[in-house]
């Protein structure tokens, strides 16, 4: 039996390997195990999970933590012009003017950066500390 030939768990016939995976016996004479099969792309696979389930939950807080911020932006610039009783008190003046141009609801808008700004710090912590097992950053991360 040729080396290039493995037998396939699910039934009887011989698999054939890619030409750049060549398979020599091991010290015990058996062809292959699955350290001379293992690719960075399965290491990534076995590394992504073992990762442990708190960084997961860490990961989908962050990604809504940082959505949450992103999305109570737009309710801090609404505008009192769509009221038309204050907005026709208020532009009689400059100072009404200055008013109507401002950001309407500034606790909303610092709510918004501090969510904002946790959920980029968290997702960048764990973006550095995962960074070469790419496979987990897209299932977790950027998904």
């Amino acid at each position: 039996m040729s080396k290039d030939y493995l037998p396939s768990m699910k039934t009887s016939k011989l698999l054939r390997l890619p030409s750049n995976m060549a398979v020599s016996p091991n010290r015990q004479g058996s062809l292959a195990s699955y350290e001379d099969l293992e690719t960075p792309y399965v290491r990534m696979i076995v590394e992504a999970d073992k990762i442990p389930w708190e960084y997961n939950v860490l990961a989908s807080s962050a990604n809504w933590v940082l959505l949450a911020g992103y999305l109570v932006v737009p309710g801090t610039f609404t505008s009192l012009r769509n009221s038309d009783a204050v907005s026709d008190t208020l532009s009689q003046n400059s100072a009404g003017s200055a008013i109507l141009n401002t950001i309407q609801n500034p606790p909303l808008l610092a709510i918004s950066c501090v969510l904002f700004v946790i959920g980029t710090v968290i997702m960048g912590w764990l973006f550095r500390k995962h960074q070469f097992n790419y496979i987990w950053l897209t299932s977790r991360l950027f998904i």
